[in-house]
């Protein structure tokens, strides 16, 4: 018994020292040994609540990049309460599961759905009539006592399932190169790629690009089949966990960030265009030289923000289609500003396109707002589907412009096509009505009159073609000319007719595919990571009340219960059924005071029933029995006057007898 007290005595010392050995990533134990050493042990780690915490993420991590498969889904399937630690293990390896495993984190994401909040102790009252995102972290306000809620509504509170998914953790990608800086080639080549990254990683240092990452921002690139795997068929689930964590990134600093770099934007877009577009009579060479350097300086501090973005990740920055119009938008205006101030003169045409690209920029800002973003997200997403079929649509035209070329270009002077021959030409009509064959006007010839005479141009007219504009052929007659006529025919129907219809009815389908909630959540958390990577301070990453370990989320009690009779009966259809606890159930029925409402108002109803069954059967039987007393007076009358009518025939016939 001493020897037992005494081990007990010293447990505190063993977990302390445990917690200083390995507190720090840098330290643990051989994990290879603890996955050969068999399921036995695996399930011993996960389920040990000073161990998980320390092995598990380091476990799951190797065994990802040992590709034990057996280890990885034991280590998922293992604990079904989904404590802390459980959850912390899935979250900080959220993005090696999604790339090498993605039906098992797909199984997780859909199971944990719903996540009751461990601090949700019952129904609560709110004023929001839609998700709202928090974080558990304690704070004094203002009392609102004195400020009542006008209107109530019923919230059930639930937790993010991704414990420190927010949390910026040290990407060891990014210091790969370190960490093999020792490593001496004597190859040339290898020499020379060793010399561009050392470059390639100074312009990091000196962009000030940042070398930590967030596992919700690695996620926000994986497949939309995982991203979007917890929505149900009939959306009564959308993306809740996911739409909490991005609604908190922007009530506690996106929207700050976000107004500030609109602000600066429309200083920038109103100095290059009154700049571009005001006559230089108008207003004095100094203010034209100030707006273009305020021009210049903005732009610059805005391309600058691009080139970073561009080297923290090239591949994902030019798979985005905003990108490119965010460097014409901000390059462009830099060249026509510098041009302006060299030569007092700017090229038109640059200018036209900068001024587009900056009106089309100020535009996408408005994709931060549901109403706008969703119309955003399916004019890209639509142009990405169907980018395959215009590009087939575009070597078609290309195809059939350069067959028009070649039949109808002018090969020898004053030949059929020569464009002197097609210039119209206007006769004189003689005194006596026929037309003077000596004399005609004939209109000068252009470029226009023979579209097909040259190759750019040509392209154009097959184009105008294909808009149903055929005046570039109204020179050219169908009977001398059998093989353009045959080219028109066949480019209209296949082209005209049958590929356009076919290129309608594709996009009439990808819009439907793009026409959601997500597509525009998915792009508001893009404009977020921005933010978050180069808007902001290494140390302000770092600040947990913006990033916290926890974001928890409140839902209005209504939609909690659609979704479960919907799950219920069977109404929606998941990848994996989330898991509804017992104590979620408990919340969301109809309490008993609910009841006994119900049953005093079905009593009440019946009760009006009744009273008006009986007064109507009482009016019945009044009216019945005055029917009958009417139908009594009636026949006496009728008796009476029957009898009135009998004395009045036999005085007539007593009178006729008389007579």
């Amino acid at each position: 018994m001493n020897n037992y007290d005494n081990i007990n005595a010293y447990k505190p010392i063993f977990r302390e020292i445990l917690k200083n050995e390995f507190d720090d990533s840098k330290h643990s134990i051989p994990f290879p040994i603890f996955i050969e050493g068999g399921p036995n042990v695996v399930k011993d780690v996960i389920s040990d609540n000073l161990a998980s915490p320390k092995f598990g993420i380091e476990m799951l991590k190797i065994a990802i990049k040992k590709k034990h498969q057996d280890t990885i889904q034991q280590i998922i399937n293992s604990t079904q309460n989904y404590s802390e630690n459980y959850m912390s293990i899935i979250s900080l390896n959220l993005a090696e599961l999604c790339d090498y495993y993605p039906d098992f984190i797909i199984k997780y994401i859909s199971s944990t759905s719903i996540m009751l909040s461990p601090y949700c102790i019952g129904i609560e009252d709110s004023k929001n009539t839609s998700l709202y995102s928090y974080a558990n972290i304690i704070y004094i306000k203002k009392s609102n006592i004195e400020k009542p809620i006008s209107a109530k509504y019923e919230k059930v509170s639930f937790i993010v399932p991704f414990p420190q998914i927010c949390v910026y953790q040290v990407d060891s990608k990014n210091n790969d190169y370190e960490n093999n800086e020792d490593k001496k080639n004597h190859d040339i080549k290898l020499k020379i790629i060793t010399i561009l990254k050392k470059m390639i990683i100074g312009l990091k240092i000196i962009m000030m690009i940042p070398k930590s990452n967030s596992v919700w921002n690695e996620f926000l690139y994986k497949s939309k089949s995982i991203l979007f795997c917890n929505i149900d068929s009939n959306h009564f689930y959308n993306w809740w966990n996911f739409a909490a964590i991005i609604d908190f990134k922007w009530k506690t600093f996106g929207r700050v960030y976000y107004s500030l770099i609109w602000f600066f934007y429309i200083i920038f877009y109103i100095c290059y265009s009154l700049s571009s577009t005001l006559e230089q009579k108008s207003i004095s060479d100094f203010y034209f030289k100030l707006l273009f350097i305020i021009s210049v300086i903005f732009g610059s501090i805005f391309l600058i923000f691009e080139i970073r973005q561009c080297l923290w990740n090239y591949k994902h920055y030019f798979k985005d289609i905003w990108n490119l119009f965010d460097v014409g938008a901000y390059l462009l205006p830099i060249i026509t500003s510098i041009f302006w101030l060299i030569n007092k003169n700017q090229p038109p045409w640059l200018t036209e396109i900068s001024i587009i690209l900056l009106s089309f920029k100020f535009l996408l800002f408005f994709r931060i707002f549901k109403s706008f973003g969703i119309y955003f997200a399916i004019i890209i997403g639509v142009a990405k589907k169907v980018f395959p079929f215009v590009v087939l649509l575009f070597f078609l035209v290309l195809g059939y412009a350069q067959a028009f070329f070649i039949v109808l270009r002018s090969n020898n002077i004053n030949d059929d096509n020569d464009p002197q021959n097609l210039a119209t030409k206007y006769n004189f009509i003689n005194p006596n009505g026929t037309i003077s064959n000596t004399t005609a006007i004939i209109q000068d010839s252009n470029s226009n009159t023979n579209l097909f005479n040259w190759f750019p141009t040509s392209l154009l007219a097959v184009y105008n073609l294909l808009t149903g504009d055929s005046g570039s052929l109204s020179s050219f007659t169908y009977h001398e000319n059998p093989i353009m006529t045959i080219l028109l025919v066949t480019f209209t129907f296949f082209t005209v007719i049958y590929l356009m219809n076919l290129f309608i009815g594709l996009l009439n389908i990808a819009i439907d595919d793009y026409n959601k909630e997500e597509e525009y959540l998915l792009q508001k958390a893009q404009i977020i990571m921005e933010i978050e990577l180069f808007y902001m301070l290494p140390w302000q990453r770092n600040n947990k009340e913006w990033f916290p370990d926890w974001i928890y989320y409140d839902i209005p009690i209504t939609k909690i219960r659609n979704l479960i009779n919907a799950i219920d009966n069977n109404q929606t259809v998941f990848n994996y059924p989330p898991i509804i606890s017992e104590k979620l159930r408990n919340l969301v029925v109809l309490t008993d005071d609910n009841n006994k409402l119900e049953k005093k108002i079905d009593r009440i109803i019946k009760y009006i029933e009744i009273e008006q069954n009986n007064k109507l059967e009482k009016q019945i039987e009044q009216t019945k029995e005055e029917l009958v007393q009417q139908n009594t007076e009636l026949k006496q009358q009728m008796d009476k006057l029957k009898q009135q009518m009998e004395n009045i025939t036999e005085l007539l016939l007593k009178r006729s007898e008389n007579l």
